[in-house]
């Protein structure tokens, strides 16, 4: 029967294309869509699934994701559930989170003082469903409640018409679930037995295909709840099994992220083999998990996809671009609904702590130079001091070479040597995209990495961040009990974007 259940917002037809859809989400390829989607269900089912931990001291729960042959994709989960009111209510309430709202207290008694924390903030993602379907059915029940108690939502034409509302038993709605969301796909977002087609969006990289399997597998990574993939004519697959931390599974971690099993990429395999060991988990005060990483010590960690940043352990994109600074996973706060990202959850101090840990492995086990440079770049995104760790790029007379801060000052103090960097035309910040490789008479530094380090800015006649490539070498020359002189030189070489000539920041030792 109909019911009076519908969004609460005044224009229901233009609700997904202007508000819940793209233009909240960002236009991209059907797979990017489809992955938007699929986070956003994992992420309804696992906020329900950790609810009732906090409800029922000792359960675990798991969400169940299943594909089948008629091209129908159910998220299913054993979680809390949901009422009638609740289905009728928030669950439809565009831009308000049940998890927020009021009716929270009444349907369960004791949670929003509980520690328990939804991923969910916004109230938005259930309609994000609708760029992938037009028929989505919704079917739930409280844990407690038995099959009969079920109610189902089902819209036909995506939501331009009120949802129907049936009760009662629903075929394939099994007893050991407690909501279970199925959209009929259309046709270009994905066919039953294709593989999954990704394209990284960095020059050059190949695209590649995976499984199902494959990919929800890495969309979970950091999740803390175990996740099931069941696709017709296959046998079921646990692709995650909730520990967000396992310091025997980093190698595993690694792979499912780049996807290391479909890409024939031999250094990518090498590189994970050689650095897995250095994840460390990163956790808040209550120990709860938001991050397994370690510090990049490769350029191009980036393209092999090692690095996800994530909000509640699922990536904001998935094999499309990837962390530059670190490989593994770390959350992040979400700046809006659409999940563009804001800051580390982790305090300062907490990634402090993780990157003078990362310092002090890469340092124990003899990090050669190149590894040395690059990490010491990414270690300043952490205020970790680098000083006595790094190795800085160079260039003198056509040769480039790594030197140390303390040999840098020491030929400034010493050798008289003047130590430059090219800056750029726009900002202070050294300028990464210059063809530039030498200055005559200048040690010109030629950064591997594009990080805070890179920053310029100079206050008072000091650098502003102490452990970037200045404030390091402006306080190794102190240490020789010389006094840094900087100054700005022009050139007559024109930045690569037009416009005004590059010019050189310089240091000398007085």
């Amino acid at each position: 029967m109909p019911c009076g259940a519908k969004p609460h917002v005044s224009n229901v037809e233009s609700l997904v294309k202007e508000l819940g859809g793209q233009n909240l989400y960002g236009k991209g390829s059907p797979m990017h869509i489809f992955a938007i989607v699929l986070r956003e269900m994992i992420q309804n089912a696992r906020d329900a699934v950790v609810a009732r931990r906090f409800i029922e001291p000792g359960f675990e729960g798991q969400v169940f994701v299943r594909f089948t042959e008629d091209g129908k994709l159910s998220v299913e989960d054993d979680g809390t559930g949901m009422s009638r009111k609740v289905m009728t209510g928030p669950l439809l309430d565009f831009g308000n989170s049940f998890w927020k709202s009021s009716l929270v207290q009444a349907e369960f008694p004791g949670l929003r003082a509980s520690k328990f924390r939804s991923i969910g903030r916004f109230g938005v993602g259930f309609y994000s469903i609708f760029m992938i379907s037009d028929v989505v059915e919704v079917s739930s029940r409280y844990w407690d409640k038995g099959l009969s108690d079920v109610n189902t939502l089902v819209f036909n034409s995506g939501v331009s018409l009120r949802p129907i509302l049936r009760s009662g038993r629903v075929n394939g709605f099994s007893s050991n679930i407690s909501t279970k969301v199925t959209a009929t796909l259309k046709p270009e977002i994905l066919s039953f037995g294709e593989l999954i087609t990704l394209k990284p969006n960095y020059s050059g990289m190949k695209e590649f295909g995976c499984t199902l399997e494959d990919f929800i597998s890495a969309l979970t990574v950091g999740l803390d709840v175990s996740v099931r993939v069941f696709v017709t004519g296959k046998s079921p697959v646990q692709v995650h099994d909730g520990r967000c931390a396992n310091s025997e599974k980093t190698g595993e971690l690694l792979r499912r992220i780049s996807f290391e099993s479909n890409r024939d990429d031999v250094s990518l395999r090498q590189y994970i083999d050689s650095n897995h060991h250095r994840l460390r988990p990163i956790k808040k005060a209550d120990e709860t998990v938001i991050g397994m990483a370690a510090i990049s010590t490769h350029p191009a960690t980036a393209q092999m996809l090692l690095g996800l940043r994530t909000v509640g352990g699922l990536p904001a994109a998935i094999a499309v671009g990837s962390a530059e600074a670190f490989i593994g996973y770390i959350d992040y706060l979400p700046a809006s609904a659409k999940r563009d990202l804001d800051i580390p959850e982790a305090t300062k101090d907490v990634l402090r702590a993780w990157g003078t840990e990362q310092l002090e492995i890469l340092e124990r086990e003899g990090a050669g130079d190149f590894e040395r440079c690059i990490a010491a770049g990414h270690l300043c995104d952490y205020d970790v001091d680098p000083i006595d760790f790094a190795r800085v790029h160079v260039i003198l007379n056509g040769k480039s070479f790594f030197m140390s801060y303390p040999s840098l000052a020491m030929a400034a103090a010493t050798g008289g040597a003047v130590i430059g960097l090219l800056k750029s035309s726009e900002i202070d910040y050294i300028d990464m995209y210059t063809p530039i490789n030498e200055i005559p008479g200048i040690v010109l530094i030629r950064p591997l990495t594009n990080s805070r380090s890179c920053n310029l800015k100079m206050i008072d006649g000091e650098p502003e961040v102490s452990t970037s490539i200045v404030g390091c070498l402006h306080r190794a020359i102190l240490n020789h009990g010389r006094t840094p002189k900087w100054e700005l030189r022009q050139t007559n070489f024109q930045s690569v974007f037009g416009g005004q000539m590059i010019e050189i920041l310089v240091v000398s030792a007085n």
